[in-house]
């Protein structure tokens, strides 16, 4: 195989792995907010994101990050959900 190919190989490689980092984080992140506790956080994240779409992916950023531009949003979600517990 040429130089090219491996270079190419190598380069789409890193670029699915990061891919799938930052999904796995970005759920961790949602599920976290939602008060998912965390001795079930990574087997829930781990089933999520081998089936959810780029599509819905993106929605849980958006979410993420209208959270972090509103804290008092955030805030308040987070005593919701602890008055829930």
């Amino acid at each position: 195989m040429g130089d090219f190919f491996q270079a190419f190989v190598k380069d789409t490689g890193k670029a699915i792995g990061k891919n799938l980092i930052k999904r796995h984080n970005t759920i961790i992140e949602l599920l976290k907010t939602l008060g998912i506790e965390e001795n079930h956080l990574l087997e829930e994240t781990e089933k999520i994101e081998h089936t959810i779409s780029e599509n819905t992916l993106q929605c849980f950023t958006n979410f993420i990050e209208f959270l972090k531009a509103n804290k008092d949003v955030k805030k308040r979600l987070s005593e919701y959900i602890s008055s829930k517990k």
